[in-house]
């Protein structure tokens, strides 16, 4: 009873935010899912903060692999700018997180597969994921808002000429350092490889393209290759910078002469702000 209380105590510390304390999370949630999922050394921590308007309707296995457990890297029914609708869970399956993860509000998740989260992904508001085989998410991913995933088509279909029966259900493969902007729609055995931006809106992927090269733009119904070598820098201290630098130069065109020895890959995910 002594640790209750002392917890209790150390709970706004817990979830402070550097601009104080969230006043739309809920802890009732938090706590609850905390400690029904995850074993007791690490749920104390609250790595995994529930937000308000957050209907969960089925928890299922959530399962965290990451390496460092800080409170909140996990955050399911974060506010974004956009949805008023409520984040739903239904997970029959299992989650795993590798990583920190957002899930912002107005999100529909219904799992009856495995959904990994390999670490800094996010989900904007509005996106839908309906999964009953696999969806691999890879590191650094992103779904703009009302992104829809399925890799089911729930029914079965029958040649009529050969009598053949195909599954109804394949996986989903994101790689890493994907981009995927708003109302992408994702089929069934999509696979992507490294770096790929995907056009919006209403794009709809249909099959594995992991076999284009990395840096991949792809756009259309269904989704093609329309750009190849452009990649999203994902780095928000360079993004901040080159903001303001737009904002300031209206018609600049920049080029970076120097990345000061770092890769394409770094510079565009990491913090390193060049001048």
């Amino acid at each position: 009873m002594n640790f209750w209380k002392v917890y209790l105590r150390q709970l706004p510390k817990i979830v402070l935010h550097k601009d104080g304390i969230s006043n739309t999370l809920c802890l009732r949630k938090t706590i609850w899912v905390n400690f029904k999922c995850i074993n007791f050394k690490s749920a104390y921590k609250l790595p995994i903060w529930i937000y308000r308007h957050t209907k969960i309707n089925s928890l299922g296995n959530l399962i965290i692999e990451c390496d460092k457990i800080q409170s909140g890297i996990i955050k399911i029914g974060s506010y974004g700018n956009a949805s008023r609708e409520h984040t739903i869970l239904e997970n029959y399956g299992s989650i795993i997180f590798r990583g920190s993860t957002s899930i912002f509000r107005g999100c529909y998740i219904n799992n009856n597969g495995i959904i990994t989260f390999e670490g800094q992904n996010l989900l904007s508001e509005g996106c839908t994921l309906k999964i009953m085989d696999y969806l691999k998410m890879g590191k650094m991913s992103r779904f703009g808002s009302e992104t829809y995933v399925i890799d089911t088509d729930f029914h079965y279909t029958i040649d009529i000429h050969t009598s053949k029966i195909k599954r109804n259900t394949k996986g989903i493969t994101i790689g890493e350092y994907n981009w995927f902007g708003t109302r992408s729609f994702i089929k069934k055995g999509v696979k992507t490889g490294y770096g790929f931006i995907i056009a919006a809106p209403n794009t709809v992927l249909i099959k594995d393209y992991s076999t284009l090269e990395s840096y991949t733009v792809l756009g259309g119904n269904p989704a093609r290759p329309i750009a190849s070598g452009i990649s999203r820098i994902f780095n928000t201290v360079e993004e901040n910078r080159l903001k303001n630098l737009f904002i300031d130069n209206l018609d600049i065109e920049y080029t970076i002469g120097n990345l000061q020895g770092l890769s394409i890959e770094k510079y565009c995910a990491g913090d390193k702000i060049m001048n």
